[in-house]
């Protein structure tokens, strides 16, 4: 998702730039702003990827906002709009993406998202991380690995570092409030002490970051507690950015699709005690059967069996109570007549229904593995 600001000082011509904009699914606009002086200030906090702006506004020239702009951050693609083409040559001066005059012709703007689209895969791309390591991890053991040959661990200063860190991955590309992080990480009495207590955990955290050498277009924190990472970084923010993109799986994502379930080691945050993420494991143990399922789906339709078989196992291993896992893979081994595998997870199936749930398999898979001793 591409995180836009408006900066238009007439409404109509901001409501006409919002209308077009939401055309486009992978263009999320986070702020439109009339009020020139709001801006910089708004820039910190809500950190966009791409800057719509007006040249010609009251009080301040566009161009010499630009330039403010890249003193907070370079890396901001600007775009400046404007109702007259005289500014076009000394505005290229400042390095924009483009320049578009009002009032805005949508072909004219679709060249403009093109070339936008074309940037951040490429961004994406240089930032997505060799080797599919992840220096972040949150399924089973919660823990930053350097990338490196030694795959070095590394130790948080405290213990709230380490769950404040956790908390706002879990809330990635969204503003977390001081109360939240307070009332979940700190006890919930929001006096100085504990809001001190809160700066000096985030300056620690921030500093941990910076000292084992990930990059702020690797994982960046703001000053307001947005939390946003590059692909590659965090296999829960892969995962989740993956599942909620993809309704279902088809021959241009299974690759993608492979690589995210490999990352998938255990449970969410399995080694930790947080109370927050109880309800939250539940959940993505819930969307990692789903995206399971969705791929058994393609591998059958695609004739993949063995892939299709290996997936299913993969679904029981990590879920040893899936029973709609250890359902369609009885069922696909019944029809194959692979009697020495449908045997072993026959056995599994029957010993877990009655050491859990103090049930029998269903009559049909009963009577088929007595048939085939």
């Amino acid at each position: 998702m591409i995180r836009v600001m408006i900066v238009e000082d007439e409404k109509p011509a901001l409501d006409e730039l919002e209308y077009h904009l939401k055309k486009y699914e992978f263009i999320k606009i986070i702020s439109k702003h009339q009020n020139v002086k709001e801006v910089l200030l708004c820039i910190s906090q809500e950190m966009p990827d791409v800057i719509f702006l007006d040249i010609d506004m009251p009080n301040k020239n566009g161009l010499q906002l630009s330039q403010k702009i890249k003193k907070i951050n370079n890396n901001i693609v600007i775009i400046f709009i404007s109702a007259y083409s005289q500014y076009s040559l000394e505005a290229f001066n400042f390095f924009p993406l483009d320049y578009i005059i009002k009032p805005i012709n949508e072909k004219r703007l679709q060249k403009t998202i093109l070339q936008i689209s074309f940037i951040f895969q490429q961004k994406t791309k240089e930032n997505t991380i060799k080797n599919n390591k992840k220096i972040v991890k949150c399924f089973q053991k919660f823990e930053i690995c350097l990338n490196d040959d030694a795959n070095r661990e590394v130790k948080f200063p405290t213990r709230q570092t380490k769950e404040m860190l956790a908390y706002l991955i879990f809330h990635f590309e969204r503003r977390v409030t001081r109360k939240e992080l307070i009332d979940y990480i700190f006890g919930g009495i929001e006096d100085k002490k504990n809001i001190n207590l809160l700066h000096v955990t985030a300056y620690k955290l921030r500093n941990l970051l910076t000292a084992v050498g990930i990059k702020e277009n690797q994982l960046l924190i703001s000053g307001n507690y947005i939390l946003k990472a590059a692909d590659g970084v965090c296999d829960y923010i892969d995962f989740i950015k993956f599942y909620n993109q993809t309704p279902l799986i088809d021959k241009e994502n299974i690759e993608k699709a492979e690589n995210i379930i490999k990352t998938y080691e255990g449970p969410y945050l399995q080694d930790e005690d947080y109370i927050w993420a109880d309800e939250i494991r539940t959940q993505v143990e819930l969307q990692y059967e789903k995206l399971i399922l969705l791929m058994t789906d393609y591998y059958y339709e695609a004739f993949e069996y063995e892939k299709y078989e290996k997936i299913l196992m993969t679904l029981i291993k990590y879920d040893p109570l899936n029973e709609k896992g250890y359902n369609i893979l009885l069922n696909y081994l019944m029809k194959t007549e692979k009697h020495d595998k449908f045997i072993r997870f026959y056995k599994e199936y029957e010993k877990m229904l009655k050491e859990e749930f103090c049930l029998k398999p269903k009559s049909k898979f009963n009577n088929y593995y007595r048939n085939i001793l």
